[in-house]
């Protein structure tokens, strides 16, 4: 097959295609962003589209000067016209695998790729991955809704609101006016308009059958905040995220640094440890065993150079507050006596979630952590990573909260932090030293050390999935 440059302009839309083209367009733009042309453009001896309008459209979007097509000069006006059909038709009659489709898509979820960028999206990489998405189609969350109707069926916010008993329920529905069945799986409430306020309680603007009302959905935070900090006292961001949220916290810092830190967050939020130089191990058992000494049950430590934090919702991740993601944290671990570590998952990769919780995963950067756990970090390896491990051998689950989101900066591009104490020159023997301490039953690696981008990388093999520990 002969493939032949041209430019853009030369080539021709066929004005009765009967295919509509337009939403698929950004798919496909995507597409040659990512993958480069790998199929060309089939056109007739004038130039005129047979098969390829969608990536025609698509690189006019990128501004392509030149395309590639083929020229099929030996096809007749009427095969032209009968190609163009097929070529749309056969593609609709193939069907899915979707037990193979699953496996592709958790094999490039694993890998860190974009599940997007496959040409699926979010309802059709949830209902592949069996996830349990909310509103995947407002028309089927429609169905079998009790008595209201408004009209317009479009959700102005969707909101998931938890409950500790059946009396709130009650409440709750009472001041709704709503009734639900066993089949109900949400209300809508279109009758008055509900913001979401500074005080963190989303309030009834207007009265309802004469009594004003409010739902105090996010409280406070009951476990202390610790924040682990080394040379950026005056760039670490996370202090300042807390302080607009009005939460208090402890800035875990070294001798060496105590003066910059007092004078710039004051000496009550500040705690100094005993040595410089020691690493970021020793800063968090410092922070652990402080907590346990003032007598907390449990205690977050977060990483210092947070941008912000987010929640997802409607396939978006939507900036808010520190309590509006770590109240929900506290509050279902609350309900169990074998979490030993919960935490939020990083902004990249929620798009791939595939459960809105999972169990036995690592937690890292954001974490509250059980005080009764026997564990403890160690030097010499991924510190956050074999700390999981421990907790996980130990018996204790893990949760990871997938909508609930951290957005960090990229790793060593801050000054400060584990760049100051040389964590990322050493970054290879702590991926050995984490490689070497857990090792299967048979003596196989846990994790392997692979290469991307001319850089050493963890890649587990499977680990997460070995522990079946669920939260009791």
């Amino acid at each position: 097959m002969q493939i032949e440059t041209v430019d853009t302009t030369a080539v021709i839309p066929y004005d009765n295609n009967p295919r509509h083209n337009e939403e698929a367009v950004a798919l496909v733009r995507d597409s040659l962003m990512q993958y480069g042309w790998r199929q060309p453009i089939v056109v007739d001896k004038d130039m005129v589209v047979i098969v390829g309008h969608t990536r025609l459209l698509a690189a006019r979007k990128l501004g392509m000067t030149s395309v590639p097509v083929h020229v099929a000069e030996n096809l007749t006006d009427a095969q032209a016209k009968a190609y163009r059909l097929a070529d749309n038709r056969t593609g609709e009659t193939a069907t899915w695998n979707l037990d193979l489709l699953k496996l592709e898509l958790d094999d490039l979820g694993e890998a860190g790729f974009p599940l997007d960028m496959t040409g699926f999206n979010d309802a059709e990489i949830a209902r592949a991955l069996t996830i349990d998405m909310e509103d995947l189609s407002v028309e089927d969350e429609w169905q079998g809704m009790p008595e209201y109707d408004p009209g317009d069926k479009r959700a102005y916010r969707t909101l998931i609101v938890h409950f500790h008993h059946q009396e709130a329920v009650d409440d709750f529905l009472e001041k709704t006016g709503k009734q639900v069945n066993d089949t109900t799986r949400a209300i809508w409430f279109p009758e008055i308009e509900i913001d979401r306020v500074i005080d963190k309680q989303y309030a009834a603007a207007d009265e309802v059958e004469g009594i004003e009302y409010g739902f105090d959905l996010i409280g406070s935070l009951k476990h202390p905040i610790y924040i682990p900090s080394k040379g950026r006292a005056r760039t670490c961001n996370t202090p300042h995220l807390l302080i607009d949220d009005d939460q208090p916290f402890y800035l875990v810092v070294e001798p060496q640094d105590q003066d910059s830190y007092v004078q710039e967050f004051g000496p009550d939020c500040v705690l100094t440890m005993a040595e410089n130089d020691r690493g970021i191990a020793y800063a968090r058992n410092y922070c652990k065993d402080h907590s346990i000494s003032q007598g907390d049950p449990y205690h977050w430590q977060i990483d210092d150079d947070l941008k912000n934090f987010l929640f997802r919702s409607d396939s978006k991740n939507i900036p808010c507050v520190p309590r509006e993601v770590l109240c929900p944290v506290e509050d279902y671990v609350a309900n169990y006596r074998n979490v030993g570590i919960a935490g939020l998952k990083h902004s990249l990769f929620a798009w791939s979630a595939k459960k809105e919780i999972e169990f036995n995963k690592q937690v890292c950067t954001c974490g509250l952590f059980n005080n009764s756990v026997d564990a403890k970090w160690c030097d010499g390896v991924i510190e956050d990573t074999d700390y999981s491990m421990q907790v996980l051998s130990l018996g204790w689950c893990s949760v990871l909260f997938n909508r609930l989101l951290y957005d960090p900066p990229p790793a060593s591009t801050n000054s400060g932090g584990n760049n100051a104490s040389g964590h990322y020159k050493k970054y290879l023997s702590l991926l050995e030293g984490l490689q070497a301490r857990w090792k299967a039953d048979d003596g196989s690696d846990l994790f392997s050390i692979v290469e991307k981008k001319g850089e050493p990388r963890l890649k587990p093999n499977r680990v997460w999935m070995r522990f079946k520990q669920q939260p009791e």
